[in-house]
């Protein structure tokens, strides 16, 4: 990160935010399964979308430089629904996907009561 830099002998701070803003209300979400792959269709509800479009106007003012995005169409919905006042590069990256659990499609609480144990430190059978 560039902290510092002079220009014609003023002293410029500069720094890096990063925003991290989570998708909003998606058809997964409703349902209470875990959706951990990018090609199912899994978009984002009326209600997601107006979840998104508050957080959108709440950021209008802010200057963006690039937004990145996971390659599920809730992430990309959402991205493109914020760069809607900003028109900046929108990259999608697969290494932002969702972590893959080996417990797809099933119920939120599965997921939860696994998670109990060291999040981090999980590994299940068909999972990462």
């Amino acid at each position: 990160m560039e902290r510092e830099r002079t220009y014609k002998h003023i002293l410029i701070d500069r720094r890096m935010q990063i925003f991290i803003i989570r998708h909003g209300q998606a058809s997964h979400n409703v349902k209470k399964v875990l959706d951990e792959k990018p090609k199912n269709k899994t978009y984002l509800t009326p209600k997601g979308i107006k979840q998104v479009r508050r957080r959108a106007e709440q950021l209008k003012h802010i200057s963006l430089d690039v937004i990145f995005t996971s390659q599920f169409p809730r992430a990309l919905q959402t991205a493109r629904i914020i760069n809607s006042y900003h028109h900046v590069k929108l990259k999608s990256d697969r290494r932002l996907n969702e972590r893959k659990t080996g417990i797809y499609r099933q119920p939120i609480r599965e997921w939860k009561k696994i998670s109990r144990k060291n999040l981090f430190e999980i590994k299940l059978p068909r999972g990462e």
